[in-house]
C-alpha cells in the first residue's frame, strides 16, 4: 500500500475512534515522534507495523473494518467493574497492557479517575456491534416490528437475551437517536426464528451470540420508558454498544454516562 493511503487511513482511524497520536504510539510501543512522522507521510512503516497500528483502531490494511473479538471489551468491563469483566483470556490481558501504556488504567488493571468514560467509548467505537464475530444483521418479516415485538417474542420463546444499544439507552432515559435493535441472545438461529427475522446483510437489526463478556451482568429492567420487565445488558456494555454506532449513538452513550463513568 502506498505510503499516503496509511497515513492517511491511520489518521482517519483515530479520529473515528477518538485516539490521540499519544496514545496509539503508546499501545503500538512507539514513539510519538515516529508515529507523527508516520501519520504526516514523512516515515514508511513496515506493513507489519502498519498492520499493527491499524488492528489496535479496528481496521485491516484494507480500510475495512476488521472482524472483533471481545477481549478487549472484557478488559475495558473488568477496568470499571472487576466483577463484569467476564471470560478472561490472553489476548485481554494483552489489551489490558495496552491500556496501561495509553494511560487509561493503573497497573491493576482499574480505570484512573476520570479515564473510564474516555475508555468506554473508545473501545465501543473500535469494536461496533457489527463487526463483532458472530454478529448477524437481519430484516424483520413484518417491516412494522419494533425492538420490542422483537424481544417479546424472544423471550416467549423462552431464548435468553440481552436488549443493548440505543433501544436500551432508550429504555433507560429518552434519549433519541439510533433504536435500530441490538439483541444478545443464547441461541442465535432459534431467536431469529421465533422472532420472525430474516438474515440480510443490510439489515437494521442486529442478534449476537453470548460470548461470555457481553452478556455478564445483564438483568430485568423492571420499569423502562417504553416497556416493562425487559432483560438488558450492563449498563457499561449498553454504553460500549450505542458509541460504536455512527447514528447519534455517540450521543446516546455521552448522556448515559453523564461523563462520570
Amino acid at each position: 500500500m502506498p505510503r499516503v493511503d496509511i497515513a492517511t487511513v491511520i489518521r482517519a482511524g483515530r479520529q473515528q475512534t477518538g485516539t490521540s497520536i499519544r496514545e496509539l504510539a503508546a499501545m503500538a510501543g512507539i514513539s510519538y515522534s515516529y508515529l507523527s512522522q508516520v501519520e504526516a507521510g514523512k516515515s514508511n512503516p513496515t506493513t507489519r507495523m502498519a498492520a499493527n497500528l491499524l488492528s489496535l483502531l479496528g481496521y485491516t490494511l484494507t480500510a475495512q473494518r476488521a472482524t472483533q473479538t471481545t477481549a478487549s471489551i472484557a478488559a475495558a468491563r473488568k477496568a470499571l467493574n472487576p466483577a463484569c469483566g467476564g471470560r478472561w483470556c490472553d489476548e485481554a490481558q494483552q489489551w489490558q497492557e495496552r491500556y496501561q501504556k495509553a494511560g487509561w488504567v493503573d497497573a491493576a488493571g482499574k480505570a484512573k479517575p476520570a479515564k473510564g468514560v474516555d475508555l468506554l467509548l473508545r473501545v465501543g467505537r473500535t469494536t461496533p456491534v457489527n463487526a463483532r464475530t458472530g454478529a448477524v444483521r437481519y430484516t424483520p418479516d413484518n417491516p412494522q416490528d419494533t425492538w420490542l415485538d422483537i424481544v417479546e417474542r424472544i423471550d416467549k420463546a423462552g431464548v435468553d437475551y440481552a436488549l443493548t444499544g440505543g433501544p436500551a439507552a432508550n429504555q433507560m432515559m429518552s434519549i433519541g437517536g439510533n433504536v435500530d435493535p441490538v439483541v444478545y441472545v443464547e441461541n442465535l438461529e432459534v431467536a431469529a426464528r421465533v422472532a420472525c427475522l430474516t438474515e440480510n446483510p443490510a439489515g437494521r437489526t442486529t442478534l449476537l451470540p453470548f460470548d461470555g463478556v457481553c452478556e455478564v451482568g445483564r438483568a430485568i429492567y423492571p420499569q423502562g420508558i417504553y416497556a416493562d420487565n425487559v432483560w438488558m445488558a450492563d449498563i457499561i456494555q449498553i454504553v460500549i454498544d450505542c458509541a460504536g454506532n455512527p447514528d447519534r449513538g455517540l450521543d446516546q452513550a455521552m448522556f448515559l454516562t453523564g461523563g462520570r463513568i
